[in-house]
């Protein structure tokens, strides 16, 4: 039953469309029963997806329509991307300088964020404000988040369903003592600007 998957209703429609849905457990099993797997014991009887639909036709007329979809949860691919464009691998004290994470509800389904062990973090709740003010009201909130002993500054901001509903959110942070380490030298460089012009003047 498609009837509630409105990517591939407007597809039907004649119009291409894609964007970010929660599928069913009983879907995902239809669709490949591999895909399960990956979602782990704390599964709630939905996973996210990103879909796409294209509408197929034959002289002009809709006769059905291609579509794609990419779970989301516990794939790296996507925010592994996001984080390479946005921090080029860079790491602080050995530790990579920020972090991706994408969750469902709120739930982290997908980090860059590592434990000790080398794993991605996953599983991990969104603090009370973010879940009051990005997943309750849609706001795009500033933020420090303490993750295995470091502070960092993140920014979340709502992910919403084709049809505008939340269901989730997309975080991004950066270790705080790298930020506070170059506003200093740009304050002590302002300093040094600033004693020269008065040495000068004088």
């Amino acid at each position: 039953n498609i009837s509630t998957d409105s990517i591939l209703t407007d597809a039907l429609k004649g119009k291409n469309a894609s964007g970010v849905r929660l599928i069913t457990l009983a879907r995902l099993n239809a669709e490949n029963p591999m895909l399960e797997r990956r979602l782990g014991s704390k599964a709630n009887g939905t996973a996210m997806v990103l879909e796409a639909a294209h509408p197929l036709l034959v002289d002009n007329r809709v006769v059905g329509a291609i579509y794609a979809g990419i779970l989301l949860n516990n794939n790296s691919l996507l925010v592994e991307k996001f984080s390479e464009r946005l921090f080029k691998g860079e790491k602080y004290r050995g530790v990579d300088i920020g972090y991706v994470a994408i969750y469902q509800g709120n739930v982290a389904i997908s980090t860059t964020l590592r434990g000790k062990t080398g794993l991605p973090l996953t599983g991990g709740l969104a603090s009370d404000k973010i879940t009051e003010l990005v997943l309750g009201k849609g706001q795009t909130e500033i933020t420090w988040e303490t993750q295995e002993g470091i502070q960092y500054l993140s920014a979340t901001e709502p992910i919403r369903d084709h049809d505008g509903k939340i269901i989730g959110a997309l975080q991004v942070a950066t270790q705080e003592e790298p930020i506070i380490l170059v506003v200093d030298r740009l304050v002590a460089g302002f300093f040094v600007i600033g004693l020269l012009g008065v040495i000068l003047m004088g």
